[in-house]
Formats: C-alpha cells, sequence, structure tokens
C-alpha cells in the first residue's frame, strides 16, 4: 500500500510484490470518435417505441434514440437513489483474494482499494441499468488505473453487435473495433451486445410520471391561486388599461377583465380531490421503479407490515447477492487478466471474491457435522446465513423389535450362564 505524503509503497504481511509501475495505456477510443452532444428532447410512449424499433432494426441497429431516452430516465429522482443504493451496496462489499494454494493474499486485495474500481463498479451498475458499457482503461500511474481516465464510451456510438464503436453517431461505414489493434486489450465490455438494461423496462413509468407532475402543475397552476375578475366599462379604454396595469402587478393570480354584463363562470372537475389523482400515478410509478431495480418497494418506501417488510427485504438481499456474483464474475474473467496483462502483481490463479457470498453447501454439511459430533447448532442462525426457512423433521418412530421365541431366549440364557462358569474356573 502507498505511505500517506510519501511516494514509497509499504509491503504488507512481507508477501513477493512487484514495484508499482507507471505506463501509458492503450489508445483511447474517445479520442478516436467525434464528439457529440446528444441534445435532450420530451420523451413520450410513441417516441419510446420509436428508439426500440431502431435499436431492434436487425440491419442496422441504432442506439442513438433510445440512449436520448435513457439520457433523461437516469435523472429521476426515484431512479437516482435506487442507482445510488445499489452502488454503494455493491462499493462496501467487503472483498479478498484467494491465491492458487487457497490463502488469502491481503497485500492483492489492497490493489483495488483505490478510486478507480469504485469507478469501475458504477460502470458495472450502469451495463445493468443500460444493457451493455464498454469501459476503456487509460494509464498506470504509481500502480494504479488513474480514476479519471477509467470511463464509458458514450452508448449512443456503441454498435457491440460488430465489436466496434461509431465515429459518428448515424455513421456506420467508418467503424473503431474495439477488438483489434489499437484498443484491444484497453476496454472491458461488460453486457450482452442486444440486451436494453433495467432503462428500458423504466421508461415508460418515467414517462407516466412526468406527465402526471406536469399535468398537475398546470392543475395547480390555474385551480391553486383563485384568479381575479375584474368588471369594468370596456368602452372606456383608459380604465381598462389600468386595470389591466394594476392586475398584472399583483403575485401570480391569473386575472379577467369582463364587461360590467358579462358572467364568468369556471369548469370544476369531477368531485373528487385533484391531488390524489395525481399523486396516486406518481406513486405507483416510482413503486413500479423500486421493483424493476431491486424487486420490492418496502425497503425505501413505506411498509405495511413487518412480515411484509421483511420479505420484501430478503428479495432485496437476494437482487444484492445476484449482483455481488454478476460483479465477481467480470472481475475474475475479465478485469484481473487486463491488470495481469497491464503489469499489476496478479496471478493467474488469484480468485476475487466477496466475504458476503458465502458457499451454503459447506455450511449445511459443516452443520451436520457438527450435530453429528453431538454440538447443537441453533436454528436462528442457520435461517438468517442461509435465507430460508427451516422446519424441524418429525422424527420416525423405531421399528418394532422382533418377538424372540423361548427356544431363543432359553438358549442366550444358557449361553450366559457356560461364559460365567469358564470366567469363574479361570479366576481360581
Amino acid at each position: 500500500m502507498q505511505i500517506p505524503f510519501l511516494n514509497a509503497y509499504s509491503n504488507k504481511n512481507n508477501n513477493s510484490v512487484t514495484p508499482p509501475v507507471t505506463k501509458k495505456g492503450k489508445k483511447r477510443l474517445n479520442h478516436a470518435i467525434a464528439t457529440e452532444q446528444l441534445d435532450r428532447a420530451r420523451a413520450d410512449i410513441k417516441g419510446w417505441r420509436t428508439a426500440l424499433d431502431l435499436w431492434e432494426d436487425i440491419h442496422n441497429p441504432d442506439r442513438a434514440e433510445l440512449a436520448r431516452i435513457y439520457q433523461e430516465v437516469e435523472n429521476d429522482d426515484q431512479v437516482t437513489t435506487k442507482r445510488e443504493t445499489i452502488t454503494n451496496k455493491l462499493q462496501a462489499a467487503e472483498f479478498e483474494i484467494v491465491n492458487q494454494a487457497g490463502e488469502i493474499d491481503e497485500t492483492k486485495a489492497e490493489l483495488f482499494d483505490f478510486p478507480w474500481f469504485d469507478v469501475f463498479i458504477e460502470m458495472f451498475v450502469n451495463a445493468e441499468l443500460k444493457g451493455f458499457e464498454l469501459i476503456q482503461f487509460g494509464d498506470i500511474k504509481e500502480g494504479q488505473y488513474i480514476a479519471e481516465q477509467v470511463e464509458a464510451v458514450p452508448t449512443e456510438n456503441l454498435y457491440p453487435e460488430k465489436n466496434a464503436v461509431r465515429k459518428r453517431i448515424y455513421d456506420n461505414h467508418d467503424l473503431l473495433y474495439f477488438d483489434r489493434p489499437p484498443f484491444a486489450g484497453g476496454v472491458i465490455g461488460i453486457g450482452r451486445p442486444k440486451a436494453k438494461g433495467l432503462y428500458n423496462n423504466i421508461a415508460p413509468l418515467y414517462i407516466y410520471k412526468k406527465n402526471a407532475l406536469g399535468y398537475w402543475g398546470n392543475y395547480q397552476s390555474k385551480f391553486g391561486i383563485p384568479p381575479v375578475v375584474a368588471k369594468t366599462d370596456l368602452s372606456n379604454g383608459a380604465n381598462v388599461k389600468s386595470l389591466v396595469n394594476f392586475l398584472s402587478q399583483m403575485a401570480s393570480n391569473s386575472f379577467l377583465v369582463a364587461d360590467l354584463d358579462d358572467e364568468v363562470s369556471t369548469m370544476q372537475g369531477v368531485n373528487v380531490d385533484a391531488h390524489q389523482t395525481f399523486l396516486n400515478l406518481i406513486k405507483y410509478c416510482d413503486e413500479g421503479i423500486s421493483k424493476v431495480m431491486e424487486g420490492q418497494t418496502m425497503t425505501s418506501d413505506n411498509g405495511s407490515s413487518k412480515a411484509q417488510g421483511e420479505v420484501h427485504e430478503r428479495t432485496a438481499g437476494d437482487y444484492h447477492l445476484g449482483r455481488l456474483k454478476r460483479l465477481r464474475r467480470v472481475i475474475n474473467q475479465k478485469l484481473i487478466p487486463k491488470m495481469i496483462a497491464d503489469g499489476f502483481p496478479l496471478a493467474p490463479g488469484d480468485v476475487f471474491r466477496f466475504k458476503e457470498i458465502k458457499d451454503l453447501d459447506k455450511i449445511i454439511e459443516r452443520a451436520a457435522k457438527l450435530s453429528q459430533a453431538g454440538y447443537k447448532v441453533e436454528k436462528q442462525y442457520l435461517i438468517d446465513t442461509l435465507g430460508m426457512p427451516l422446519e424441524e423433521a418429525e422424527t420416525a418412530p423405531e421399528p418394532p423389535k422382533e418377538p424372540q421365541s423361548v427356544v431363543n431366549q432359553v438358549d442366550k440364557i444358557y449361553n450366559e450362564f457356560l461364559n460365567d462358569k469358564k470366567r469363574n474356573n479361570k479366576a481360581h
């Protein structure tokens, strides 16, 4: 690990580690593509369906329009909260490196305890939300990737079906292939090329939610503040102008200037609390977003009972455990091989694992052995550890013993008598 305020490194546990290196990384894709701003546009259901058709085009899949919608979705307050919660849980999870001998190597684990690895986890979460993420790594300084240079290729430029990136968003003729020199070895792809990610499931919920907020705001502007109606003689232009100027200087009330004989009335909606109409739709959309991202709502929204809350908490735990396992596979299968190729002091047999992921089969096997040895394993511990309900099995009754015949009983007593007699004779 690096010693604070000094350009030096310690060798914890006296393990042999190759000194940190500083070197230039592979050529960066973001430097080769044309920088274009993806204009923001108001998302609607029709536009979302059109974007899906463009993405699913067999001959020319285009991600730009759906990426434009994703750009809006990721700024939603509920989505932002859930994304940060998921990311923080993954970043806070404790991990370790196990070498080929099955030993925990703390020194190698410290290679991941740097800002660039937090950025990598953020990119992993984005891959789950967008379907595919292409992560590029930059230079290595003092034995670590520079965090600011670990970044994703813009979604709108991706063409993963051909292992390529578009130089320009809508140009399919001048492609950059990230599995060939000079870019090969400098990037890691996470996800599936044709996957749309969770944002695609969230998009319609987001659209309905934003529409409800917009309609609610419009309703509030019209009926939240009582309008002002002023009647005057419209034939007197000077009075009308003076009255309009006066009303314009009032706060934000809407106003109407009418003739003395005009009748003015406003149409009222159905006799129901209007705000509930909008609020219920917004709540429904927020709950739907929570279910898409974490499979439940009660660990973040208000629950109705302790029992239901526990079920939802276990569901969220299952989602988190699943993400840990997928992240572990990405690290072991893609990140560690790249780090080895870039000169990091890791070996092909080193395995990254999270401490939260327990080997359930081994736990069950050990519990059974302890029980056979006469030790009692607490039921609640097994329930909490295994994450499954347990019920005590009914003890099977012993089979009844077959009755012995009188002859067999006499033979047994006689044999015991002879054995006792022999032992007495030997004693004398």
